[in-house]
């Protein structure tokens, strides 16, 4: 009997077997089902989002979400959003994103004040503290995401993932009109 413990499971997708998971030939994702492809998609999307949004909390005490809002305040304007301009901006739920906007204003990294111009919208602003705390946070996700996305494919892959990125951005911001397809 070996003394070497087990190696831990990893999670491992929610796809059938025998069904593609990498593109070894041109062809090879063309037997995969849709619904198999969006659970693989999901799953892997959700491994990454919890792997970023738990080194950011132990590494810096802010969750993904918090790391959204200041990076969107950061892009604006005098940084400085309306409340609905940051949810707009933000795949999190209302809900969350209040939570979110509150633990911020708990740690003074964001303020938060009735607009100027409407009395039932709130402003918020990044604080000196938050703009000094966003450089930490690119370098932890930087290196997360080469290490967790980029250094797991290769070199074509990664390009043809940017590009499928970008354009289902593009098409999921108007979903009214028609997908543009092949």
């Amino acid at each position: 009997m070996s003394d070497a413990s087990p190696t831990p499971a990893t999670p491992q997708s929610p796809n059938q077997p025998d069904v593609p998971t990498t593109a070894d030939s041109p062809d090879a994702f063309a037997c995969a089902a849709p619904a198999d492809m969006w659970r693989d998609f999901l799953f892997s999307a959700g491994l990454l989002e919890s792997m970023l949004d738990t080194t950011l909390q132990r590494e810096h005490g802010v969750s993904l979400s918090e790391c959204d809002v200041l990076e969107n305040l950061a892009r604006a304007s005098e940084q400085s959003l309306a409340m609905s301009c940051v949810q707009a901006l933000s795949t999190t739920s209302i809900s969350g994103l209040s939570r979110a906007v509150a633990r911020l204003e708990q740690k003074s990294y964001v303020v938060k004040t009735p607009s100027p111009t409407d009395r039932r919208a709130v402003q918020l602003t990044l604080t000196a503290a938050g703009a000094k705390l966003l450089p930490q946070l690119h370098t932890t996700l930087s290196a997360l995401v080469q290490q967790y996305l980029i250094d797991c494919l290769p070199a074509a892959e990664i390009t043809a993932f940017a590009k499928v990125n970008a354009h289902l951005a593009e098409q999921l911001k108007n979903p009214e009109t028609k997908p543009q397809t092949r």
